[in-house]
């Protein structure tokens, strides 16, 4: 089975006061909704996105993809989703400085194989601190939003999964849920939400600068690639996050955004320093003196 990813990234205002009288926005309902389709159908008439309506936000909505694949992604996802963005903020919208908006990924779960998806569960629910730095929210909407505590999985407090024998029955846990694909009592706030066709990663905080919105797809792509190509013993050894970043600075260029951010933003991580030369040197010709203006926590990117 082929895997596919499809998206729901939220747009809102900064504030409730920013949106009285929706006074900041030039783009509402119909309007909004037919100006993302028109992006969306760009290439070769394929609808790649829809609007939707969201109950969780002030007066914003949900922009929703159809399934693409890592190829398309690659070939015209990026620029059409740029393009968007663009049209999106002249709007008046925002994503990523609201409280309020998310962005969660789906990708097919029959593409898993039950040994990648045990592994998957390992990286998410066993490494909180680097799953906080990626998900660029703080600790208090990421256990809202897209909970990495393996209670929020298995549905019952875990005892401290530092001492060894608690580590194995949590080990044990997670397998449960690979070999079934499903957790019975798991809550739909869960970082890694299994649904009836699909594994929803809600880590993310929403955004409206393709870098990050970039950052985030990477993720959960290497994610997937590294946990089908690392073996079971890499990936439960405590030095996983650094094998993790080892895996990335052999593969760069297919991670760029997220190589970077990494580089740039993560120098406490284990394994980090002195990754990433390769990315670095050509990000530093493409933006030359811009490059200071690169900025993965606001809506805009900071560089054209």
């Amino acid at each position: 089975v082929q895997g596919h990813f499809g998206i729901e990234n939220e747009i809102d205002c900064h504030s409730l006061e920013d949106s009285d009288g929706f006074s900041g926005l030039t783009l509402q309902d119909d309007t909004l909704a037919s100006v993302v389709g028109m992006i969306g159908n760009s290439v070769n008439g394929n609808s790649l996105y829809y609007v939707k309506e969201d109950s969780s936000l002030e007066v914003g909505a949900e922009i929703v993809s159809h399934p693409f694949s890592w190829r398309f992604w690659k070939v015209f996802g990026y620029d059409i989703y740029d393009t968007l963005f663009s049209v999106i903020r002249k709007a008046g919208y925002y994503s990523q400085e609201t409280s309020t908006c998310g962005m969660h990924i789906h990708y097919t779960k029959q593409a898993l194989s039950e040994l990648t998806f045990y592994k998957m569960l390992i990286m998410v629910y066993m490494e909180e601190s680097f799953m906080s730095l990626i998900s660029q929210r703080d600790d208090s909407d990421l256990h809202s939003w897209g909970d990495v505590r393996p209670s929020s999985l298995l549905g019952y407090d875990c005892p401290d999964r530092t001492k060894p024998r608690y580590n194995a029955k949590m080990m044990q846990a997670l397998s449960y849920v690979a070999r079934y694909k499903r957790a019975e009592d798991s809550r739909r706030s869960t970082a890694m939400n299994i649904t009836a066709q699909t594994v929803e990663m809600r880590l993310f905080k929403g955004t409206l600068n393709i870098m990050t919105f970039s950052k985030n797809i990477e993720f959960l792509r290497s994610l997937i690639m590294f946990c089908r190509d690392t073996s079971i013993s890499d990936v439960k050894n405590k030095n996983r996050v650094k094998t993790f970043i080892h895996y990335l600075d052999r593969n760069q260029n297919r991670y760029p955004n997220l190589c970077w951010f990494l580089g740039h933003y993560a120098k406490e991580q284990d394994g980090v320093k002195g990754s990433f030369s390769e990315n670095k040197e050509k990000w530093n010709r493409k933006y030359l003196l811009e490059l200071s203006k690169v900025d993965f926590f606001s809506d805009t990117k900071g560089v054209e």
